[in-house]
């Protein structure tokens, strides 16, 4: 899904960015070296050497050098970020596909009037619905989203699992080193029993981490697909159409309202949308459409007529289309001659274009158009011929 996708191009963006940047962290320090010992070389290759600005830290053999200290701690908070942003954007990816999941009967949403009434369609409902639930999580952290993810998704976190338990410290860490500045607190010494009093985020603690949450995230994106494929292989009774209509617009004058998928009519004092009978819309020009409407008699005839009396203000024009049916392709000469030479003698009896179908290995329509090309009235005999009698 799209939010997977994000956060595999995040990874590896952050993966490039780290090694790219230790790459040239190196680079300047082998560089300021060489300006040391080789200057005059340097000099007569005409390559300009700048002075050394004062806030360059240069790698020094007893001690780290802190820009990698400080590069790492920069891209452990964005991986950390990454994760929670793809289960937040998950969650939206699931609703566009399905609804099922977040029908909870415990969970209400309220509008005032206001709101209600300035909405244009169900669109804009479904919008505030998730809205609500995402604004909810904002601010939650992992284990809320993973408590969310059992609750509505039924995706059930195994919370005793070395990597969930490695992914919590992680939040931990990022917590103090965006609020404290990597400032160990006593709870986190008491829960890791650690004595130090600043975290260091080594090289590999980062690879790890790196590793750690790709493998999270692919877990969780394989158990989303699966609960989905699940929601939409269950069988929907279809919609039963009772009257359909398709119908060629011209517009004369404007920009219809009617014309708009959230355009809002009434039947029996009941509020209906154009989009909720519009099966699909085909766009000529831009003054001629054609729309396919469908479903219950009561709308599909009101929505009609609201038609016809635009079209009596002369605002446009109609044309009610009748869909074509498909035009079979003529049996060839040497189908016709197999079925008349397998013909048997009149009067037929009944199902002989079952018979002939086995025995010519023919579809059973091919055989029927055949017999009535030879003998409508007999073939027509031998269907209604009854064999029990």
């Amino acid at each position: 899904m799209t939010a997977h996708q994000n956060f595999t191009k995040e990874v590896n963006k952050l993966r490039a960015f780290y090694n790219s940047t230790l790459y040239a962290y190196d680079q300047t320090d082998y560089f300021l070296v060489l300006k040391r010992k080789k200057k005059i070389e340097l000099e007569s290759l005409e390559i300009e050497v700048e002075k050394q600005p004062n806030f360059y830290q240069s790698k020094k053999a007893s001690k780290e050098n802190p820009n990698n200290k400080n590069l790492r701690e920069i891209v452990f908070v964005r991986i950390i970020s990454a994760l929670e942003v793809y289960m937040k954007d998950s969650i939206l990816d699931v609703f566009k596909k399905t609804k099922t999941p977040f029908k909870i009967k415990e969970k209400k949403l309220s509008f005032n009037h206001n709101e209600l009434l300035s909405m244009n369609s169900t669109a804009d409902i479904f919008s505030k619905l998730i809205q609500d639930q995402l604004r909810k999580l904002k601010n939650g952290g992992l284990e809320e989203l993973v408590l969310y993810y059992k609750d509505v998704f039924k995706i059930n976190i195994d919370k005793n699992t070395e990597i969930y338990r490695r992914l919590i410290k992680y939040h931990k860490q990022r917590h103090l080193l965006i609020h404290q500045l990597g400032k160990v607190d006593d709870d986190y010494r008491k829960k890791y029993s650690c004595d130090f009093a600043y975290l260091n985020i080594d090289e590999s603690t980062l690879l790890e981490c790196f590793d750690d949450f790709t493998n999270f995230v692919n877990s969780i994106e394989t158990s989303l697909k699966e609960m989905i494929k699940i929601d939409f292989h269950k069988p929907k009774s279809p919609a039963k159409i009772e009257k359909q209509y398709r119908i060629k617009i011209g517009i004369l004058k404007g920009n219809p309202e009617i014309l708009k998928d959230e355009f809002v009519f009434s039947v029996d004092d009941k509020f209906f949308t154009l989009s909720k009978i519009l099966r699909d819309r085909e766009a000529i020009d831009a003054k001629n459409v054609i729309l396919n409407i469908a479903g219950k008699s009561l709308e599909v005839e009101r929505y009609k007529m609201l038609l016809e009396k635009e079209a009596s203000r002369n605002k446009i024009n109609l044309e009610y289309l009748i869909k074509k049916k498909r035009q079979q392709i003529p049996l060839t000469k040497e189908i016709l001659r197999k079925i008349k030479e397998a013909l048997p003698p009149t009067p037929w009896q009944a199902g002989i274009h079952r018979d002939l179908a086995d025995k010519l290995e023919l579809p059973v329509r091919d055989i029927v158009r055949g017999l009535i090309y030879y003998n409508r009235s007999e073939f027509e005999k031998s269907k209604n011929e009854n064999p029990f009698k």
